[in-house]
């Protein structure tokens, strides 16, 4: 599916482990696994085409990931899928982020990030209650290897109550195509290992 066009893009921005879970360490994000589709993921304000493909994390039969592909001759274009996250809590701290997966034998320059913003209605509405946060970034020269981007311990602002988590892409050049891949997404009160970023909401 694409995504609204826009030259600006503000910071509104897989399989189940069979590990038990940590106490208090719910992934919050739906299909962040992206199981078969790319279903509770909607267009966020950018340039690009968001689709579900086989490719996984972990190559798990049946799963996969969500491919992202800008291929936009202009530079400084940004695509992002987006998903609101309800049930925040400002009295925890919070771990989020993404795996991501760039193929090589691309000629476009840019990086692939998660961005975080929070809210203080219940369903990401209204005016975000500060700037948005963004994880490390993956550039472009990371290609063919799965990457972990994350934060740990997060504390949201006073009165959060909901949160907006946007896997991006962001093409620095006037070449194209730049395509990424986001597989195992989490957004949950820490801690959440690295090895218990696939686990799904029950």
């Amino acid at each position: 599916m694409n995504t609204a066009k826009s030259h600006v893009v503000p910071l509104v921005l897989g399989v189940i482990c069979l590990i038990a879970p940590h106490a208090g360490a719910q992934n919050l994000v739906v299909n962040g696994n992206f199981d078969g589709d790319i279903s509770n993921w909607t267009d966020g304000v950018g340039e690009g085409t968001f689709v579900f493909d086989v490719l996984d994390n972990v190559g798990a039969p049946g799963s996969g990931s969500g491919l992202m592909s800008i291929t936009s001759t202009g530079p400084l274009w940004t695509g992002i899928a987006i998903q609101c996250l309800p049930g925040v809590s400002d009295a925890n701290l919070y771990d989020w982020g993404a795996r991501a997966f760039i193929p090589s034998g691309q000629a476009a320059t840019g990086n692939v990030f998660v961005q975080l913003v929070w809210y203080s209605t219940l369903a990401c509405t209204g005016s975000p209650l500060a700037s948005g946060t963004q994880t490390n970034l993956v550039p472009h020269t990371t290609t063919d290897t799965w990457v972990t981007t994350r934060i740990d311990a997060q504390a949201p602002p006073a009165g959060a109550q909901s949160a907006i988590i946007a896997l991006s892409v962001s093409k620095t050049s006037t070449t194209q195509p730049l395509n990424a891949h986001f597989d195992g997404v989490f957004f949950g009160v820490g801690p959440i290992p690295v090895e218990l970023q696939t686990f799904t909401v029950e």
